[in-house]
Formats: C-alpha cells, sequence, structure tokens
C-alpha cells in the first residue's frame, strides 16, 4: 500500500502503525493520544488514535 502525501506531508505525521493500516495526525505527537497509549508494550495494549 502506497500513501501519497505530496502536498499535505507537512501537516501531517504518522502517528501509529498496526498492520495493515496506518495513522496520521495533524496534532503535535505529545497531543496525540489513543486508547491504552500509555501501557508497555504498546504493540499488546494501544488502540487506534482518537
Amino acid at each position: 500500500m502506497i500513501a501519497n502525501l505530496d502536498g499535505v506531508r507537512h501537516a501531517y505525521g504518522l502517528c501509529f502503525v498496526r498492520a495493515p493500516w496506518a495513522y496520521f495526525t495533524r496534532l503535535t505527537l505529545d497531543q496525540q493520544w489513543g486508547d491504552g497509549w500509555e501501557r508497555v508494550p504498546y504493540e499488546q495494549h494501544a488502540g487506534p488514535p482518537l
């Protein structure tokens, strides 16, 4: 899968990946949150970004 971010590459940043999905955000990473992101390992607990 390919995501073409030309034209918005400075507006969006990758914030979360769980195959086969990738989530992008316009918020800074310290402001972006999701269910269970504070738990480790995040791979087993984190939900999609909110």
